[in-house]
């Protein structure tokens, strides 16, 4: 068998069949997605104003999910924006697309974000995801680009520098500049004709313009690794049957079959990467599926969370939602509430506001509100009374907050224990408490 796959991946790249760079230019600009999240910020001196974002994601897997950069959102992050919204441009559909934050790796600078499908629409395909063991180094190589910046869709080519730097230590840097709003665009390579993904561009260097900086995709694995989990699952079964066809078919012509097997180790290829001659194909396919297992594992330990407060009974309920199912759930968890005010001074005959903390109560817990979602995806917690508290906490003042609404925000600190150790989370939540208070 493997003298067998070592042939076939020789006649494979012998046919390969390159395409030239405005061909993958246009197969990519289908799967971009035109990124722009707004937000009225709650802090600092833009508070009350509206606070815009721009920048470029790629689809990637099924169901409309986008990888981009999680620095696209540090502007609303600063000003602790409230209302925020999501919405995207993709080739092919209605425009203002609603979009669902998903999960973060903020340490690498990547975030998975979904869109959601209109009726009557579909998503373009998504792009092949490779790996930077996948860019021929000693070629010195050219890697492709392209994105949006504020208005227009920009490609580029940019050439290999290093695959480490001191400025960011996950990093590539490449010889190119990059233009607001493209970070977030796929960094990609010709395989076989196709644009394969090997990294995301992060930014410009800033201490040096002509460097661009490039996050390898394989830094993603920890958000996207189901979705190549599927696809390997997809191929390797599709392998099967092929090879199954192959020792057991009578009477069907052998270069048929040959050509059947060639067809599926290529786009097996796209999904773990580039098999050599000289690597027993076995031995690299179990190595390549571990790791991605393990990726997998870690994303079925993502936690994240949501909050809302329900004024029928003053209560606040939080829960959360994994990206996908498994191991470990919270049946219990606690939380430590910090009310925040926003008084207004006379200073100058200019009116400001300044964010006052109020002292953080002690933390507190709560059962799961139903039982545990069997996928263990979801779980809802509910902690009552807390309008009552903060009405009380304002009456304790001298009258400031009578007549006004008394708190625009509320941190929230959440924690649970999983066998794997504690979980700790921030939310920031807006009221919509009506408050009533009397003489």
């Amino acid at each position: 068998m493997v003298i067998a796959m070592s042939v076939v991946l020789s006649v494979g790249a012998l046919c390969a069949q390159a395409a030239s760079e405005n061909e993958l230019h246009d197969k990519v600009e289908q799967s971009l997605v035109k990124l722009s999240a707004t937000g009225i910020a709650s802090v600092g001196p833009q508070i009350s104003d509206p606070v815009t974002t721009v920048g470029t994601g790629f689809l990637i897997g099924e169901g409309g999910y986008i990888l981009t950069t999680a620095h696209l959102f540090e502007p609303l992050k600063k000003v602790f924006a409230v209302d925020t919204k999501i919405t995207a441009e993709v080739s092919g559909m209605p425009s203002d697309l609603e979009v669902l934050y998903i999960s973060e790796l903020a340490s690498l600078d990547l975030v998975l974000l979904r869109a959601f499908k209109p009726r009557g629409f579909e998503f373009p395909p998504p792009l092949a995801i490779g790996n930077s063991e996948d860019v021929p180094l000693q070629d010195d190589p050219d890697l492709l680009t392209s994105g949006w910046d504020d208005i227009n869709y920009l490609r580029d080519r940019l050439g290999f520098n290093t695959t480490t730097t001191t400025l960011v230590p996950y990093a590539w840097t490449l010889r190119g500049n990059v233009q607001g709003g493209q970070s977030g665009s796929p960094v990609y390579i010709d395989r076989d004709g196709e644009p394969l993904v090997v990294g995301v561009l992060k930014a410009t260097a800033r201490n040096n313009r002509t460097l661009a900086l490039m996050i390898p995709i394989e830094n993603s694995f920890q958000l996207i690794g189901r979705f190549k989990m599927r696809e390997m699952q997809t191929e390797i079964a599709r392998l099967n049957r092929i090879i199954g066809l192959m020792e057991g078919a009578a009477g069907r012509p052998l270069v048929a079959q040959v050509g059947d097997v060639r067809a599926s180790i290529d786009r097996l290829m796209q999904v773990i990467g580039h098999l050599s001659e000289d690597t027993i194909p076995q031995a690299s396919l179990f190595e390549r599926v571990d790791y991605v297992e393990e990726s997998v594992k870690e994303v079925a330990g993502t936690f994240e969370w949501s909050a809302k407060t329900e004024e029928k009974d003053g209560s606040i309920v939080v829960a959360y939602e994994k990206l996908i199912s498994g191991e470990p759930q919270l049946d219990k968890v606690h939380l430590k509430i910090t009310p925040v005010i926003f008084v207004a001074d006379d200073s100058g005959g200019r009116r400001e506001k300044r964010g006052q903390a109020m002292p953080t109560w002690a933390a507190r817990s709560a059962d799961v509100k139903q039982p545990l979602d069997v996928s263990g995806k979801r779980a809802e917690f509910v902690f009552h009374g807390i309008q009552e508290e903060l009405t009380e906490n304002v009456m304790k003042l001298d009258g400031t907050f009578k007549d006004q609404t008394p708190y625009k925000q509320l941190k929230l600190t959440i924690r649970g224990e999983t066998e794997g150790g504690i979980i700790a989370k921030d939310l920031f939540l807006v009221p919509t408490f009506s408050w009533s208070f009397e003489d």
